[in-house]
């Protein structure tokens, strides 16, 4: 760990994102996250949950509008988009319009369900950009 008494106080380096998703009901959610796409539950309360997978955290917050999940993303890097297609696909929750494929801006997409919430995972890619995979995953299909 660096001493902190040497810091440069001049200087800030953003380490991480932690996305904060609505969500209509966070037992549901949770559940749909761990039985579904690998993340574990790591705290629930009323009308607060978080999940994590790899040490990354999903942060979940409780609303009665079924509106506002709709309009709710997050992106996560991730090493090995292929087999994280694979692994969501055999999960049931990738749509079924097609395989990845490589975007012209450089980007690999492949869409998803879109009905209550979004989540959008992406890689660095090497060479041509990005690999981007794109999945909506509802918890309440």
């Amino acid at each position: 760990m660096p001493d902190s008494s040497h810091a440069d106080t001049t200087r800030c380096t953003l380490q991480r994102a932690i996305p904060v998703l609505a969500s209509l009901d966070l037992e549901a959610t949770q559940r749909f996250y761990a039985d579904k796409i690998g993340f574990e539950p790591v705290a629930q309360y009323p009308d607060y949950a978080i999940c994590a997978r790899d040490g990354v955290q999903v942060h979940f917050w409780l609303t009665d509008d079924a509106d506002i999940p709709k309009a709710t993303s997050c992106r996560i890097d991730v090493d090995g988009v292929e087999a994280l297609y694979e692994e969501m696909s055999a999960a049931g929750v990738v749509h079924p319009n097609g395989p990845l494929r490589v975007r012209p801006w450089g980007f690999r997409v492949r869409r998803a369900r879109c009905r209550r919430q979004s989540h959008h995972v992406r890689r660095a890619g090497r060479g041509s950009g990005v690999n981007e995979l794109i999945r909506s995953f509802d918890p309440y299909q």
